[in-house]
């Protein structure tokens, strides 16, 4: 087949085929009795773009296909041609009275998906802050290998005990033995929050986010689609003591408002000893109001937070 360039297996067990262009892919998806040539079983797998919804209602069920179709029809005018295939919370809410969390929603579009990042997704009239998220914005251990970047459930190595280094189950560890690291061979267990291999795993997570374009297509592609659009700027989970979200207009002209640091002080003016006489007034009336001054910074990207906090990290299995 003249049209595949090549194929690689995935971690997740997956085949990635590359095409010789995108024309050559939509012809191939169409065409999809090619796939029983490498498995009975294979189907095409649709590319999705996930884009990180905040402050979402807990009310809201991304088990509910019903509820699912009613976010994609909310912003069918507001995003044109939008199509969601799932959705899901980043994490489990462990606190009671919390009453809204983040969403994962998995777009079929990355042209839509970036409207979204860009113009924020309505949902009960409500506008709601945005993202772009890739899976490795997120810390995930495997349970089963206790190494990084991926879950136990497409791990291929064998089982290791995070609490003692075995070739076990953790689950089945008699925990006689000392406490080892399977990763860096120090005395505690494989997820302990210093370890020197999960805090690199912390680092790179980090580095992800801050050095990602923050958009899924090219950025020659942004300036044609996107240079008419509002921009939502904001902080993750209003981390940086934004009360409420800013919108500049158009993409790529900053809103304005001091950097961190120490809150800007009160005008102040200097007043010189006086006294009754008209001379003096007359005096201190002609002098000059001093007001203090800080520079102000253009802000585009709220990073930040995001530079100088490691992410909430999570352990998927």
């Amino acid at each position: 087949m003249k049209e595949v360039i090549g194929a690689r297996k995935m971690i997740n067990g997956q085949v990635k085929v590359y095409f010789t262009g995108e024309e050559t892919r939509k012809i191939m998806e169409t065409q999809k009795g090619w796939t029983q040539k490498l498995a009975t079983t294979a189907h095409m797998a649709r590319p999705s773009y996930q884009v990180l919804i905040h402050d979402m209602p807990l009310t809201f069920d991304p088990e509910n296909p019903e509820q699912i179709m009613e976010l994609q029809k909310t912003n069918t005018l507001y995003i044109p041609g939008i199509t969601i295939q799932k959705a899901a919370w980043l994490k489990r809410s462990k606190t009671p009275n919390k009453t809204s969390g983040s969403l994962i929603v998995w777009f079929d579009g990355a042209e839509q998906a970036d409207i979204a990042i860009s113009k924020g997704v309505m949902w009960k009239c409500d506008l709601k802050a945005t993202e772009i998220f890739r899976s490795g914005f997120r810390l995930t251990q495997c349970f089963n290998c206790q190494k990084y970047g991926h879950i136990a459930k497409i791990c291929t190595a064998g089982p290791k005990c995070g609490h003692c280094a075995g070739g076990h189950d953790t689950r089945t560890c008699s925990k006689n033995q000392e406490t080892r690291c399977s990763n860096c061979s120090r005395k505690h267990t494989a997820w302990d929050q210093m370890c020197p291999v999960r805090l690199a795993a912390k680092s790179k997570v980090v580095k992800n986010r801050t050095q990602d374009p923050g958009r899924f297509t090219t950025q020659e592609t942004q300036a044609g689609n996107l240079d008419s659009e509002w921009q939502i700027i904001g902080s993750r989970k209003r981390r940086a003591g934004l009360s409420t979200i800013e919108i500049a207009k158009p993409v790529g002209e900053g809103n304005t408002r001091r950097g961190p640091g120490r809150p800007r002080k009160a005008p102040s003016f200097a007043i010189q000893d006086t006294s009754n006489t008209i001379a003096d007034l007359t005096t201190i009336a002609s002098i000059p109001i001093a007001f203090t001054h800080s520079d102000t910074r253009t802000v585009t990207w709220d990073n930040d937070m995001v530079a100088t906090e490691a992410p909430e990290s999570e352990m998927a299995s």
